[in-house]
């Protein structure tokens, strides 16, 4: 039973393998191999322009907090020559702008230190990006030598299963060849026989020709 279901097993695998080499299609795989890289590649184009939209949001809030630095910088300015002039009730205002200008400076500076981080994941970003897309052109490239490579090869060799088959077909003729033969070999023995034989029918008419000849011309002779 176990040999039984080892070769029932083994069957089984065979017909799967020929089943998966029939169909097997390297032209047609490399086709879609090219396509989801480039739909791989275009989700990676899509997440690096969030990450640079990223870093734009963050320059543009640095711009604006500069803006609002300087504004309460100027206003700190204008609270603190108020007061410079006798003018002690601007304190308060003082205080509050330059609270503001710190406030704004800190932001900056924090926001200065994420886009720099940032810019390095960007460059790194950009670099892989480039990499795939010059990996997919390579392969673009590639996939149609190869192909009209792989048609050309298919085609060659379909042409020396046909020629192989028709040398296998043409066997049969070869009987037309060993009857040639055979006659041949008939023919040179029957001709051999007739040369040990000796006299042929040939040589016997010419003689009989010969005597009668003799018989004429005897009456002439002296007995």
């Amino acid at each position: 039973m176990g040999k039984l279901w080892n070769a029932l097993k083994n069957t089984w695998r065979e017909k799967k393998d020929e089943a998966a080499e029939k169909l097997a299609d390297p032209v047609r795989d490399g086709k879609f191999a090219i396509e989801d890289a480039k739909k791989q590649e275009a989700e990676f184009t899509r997440q690096v322009a969030e990450h640079i939209a990223a870093i734009k949001r963050m320059e543009r809030d640095r711009a604006e907090s500069e803006a609002q630095m300087k504004k309460y910088d100027k206003l700190a300015k204008t609270f603190a020559k108020k007061i410079e002039e006798g003018d002690d009730s601007q304190m308060k205002n003082l205080e509050a702008a330059a609270q503001k200008v710190e406030q704004f400076k800190a932001k900056m500076t924090e926001l200065k230190k994420g886009i720099e981080t940032n810019e390095g994941h960007r460059r790194k970003l950009e670099s892989d990006l480039n990499q795939v897309r010059n990996r997919i052109a390579t392969a673009e490239q590639n996939y149609h030598t190869l192909a009209a490579r792989q048609k050309a090869a298919e085609m060659k060799k379909k042409l020396a299963e046909s020629k192989a088959k028709l040398e296998t077909g043409m066997g049969g003729l070869s009987a037309l060849d060993e009857l040639q033969n055979a006659v041949d070999v008939t023919e040179t023995q029957a001709e051999a026989i007739e040369e040990l034989a000796g006299v042929s029918d040939a040589d016997l008419e010419a003689a009989a020709a010969e005597a009668s000849a003799s018989d004429l011309a005897s009456k002439y002779l002296k007995k």
